[in-house]
């Protein structure tokens, strides 16, 4: 025998659902496909540059399995993307970090505008295999060109408009 009593619970009932107000927070816009493809379009282009190697500032490795800081992509968005790790992993990307910036975030000018107050930076670092990279800038081009995101990419689009940068793993992102 127990030394506790045993609690009755009360019956289940049905209740009226709790409605929440709408957020009417005012959200930051990107500056649209021209204008992300002026900002990150060379960054974009160095990558493909890595694949031709041509450029040797990039070491891409075949192996995925082995963990290299030069084989890890950086994105900073200006809000967080709903999904991404889903997204991530549906192009093979294997989600690494997904933090909120506090510190040292300066949203690039280009997307600055009255909007930017509620904006809530969020770093995202991905280690992608070649293949992972190839796939990545295919997405850019396609965004680039204006086509509709493949079923369960729309946040790699959304991505693509909110991106402040895309970097590949250094020094500033190393953390204590």
């Amino acid at each position: 025998m127990t030394d506790r009593p045993i609690l009755r619970l009360p019956n289940p009932s049905t209740t009226d659902r709790l409605k929440a107000r709408q957020d009417k927070r005012r959200r930051p816009k990107g500056v649209g496909r021209q204008g992300q493809g002026a900002r990150l379009g060379g960054k974009f282009t160095r990558l493909e540059e890595a694949f031709r190697g041509e450029n040797p500032d990039f070491l891409l490795r075949q192996d995925p399995a082995g963990i290299a800081p030069e084989r890890a992509l950086v994105f900073e968005a200006i809000l967080p993307i709903q999904n991404f790790q889903k997204a991530a992993a549906k192009i093979g990307f294997e989600l690494l970090i997904e933090d909120t910036i506090s510190d040292g975030f300066q949203i690039p000018e280009a997307l600055v505008d009255d909007n930017v107050e509620n904006a809530q930076p969020t770093l995202y670092a991905t280690l992608p295999s070649e293949a992972d990279l190839r796939k990545l800038l295919q997405m850019w081009n396609a965004y680039q060109k204006g086509e509709k995101a493949e079923r369960g990419l729309a946040p790699w689009w959304n991505l693509f408009g909110m991106l402040a940068d895309i970097r590949v793993w250094g020094p500033r992102d190393r953390f204590t």
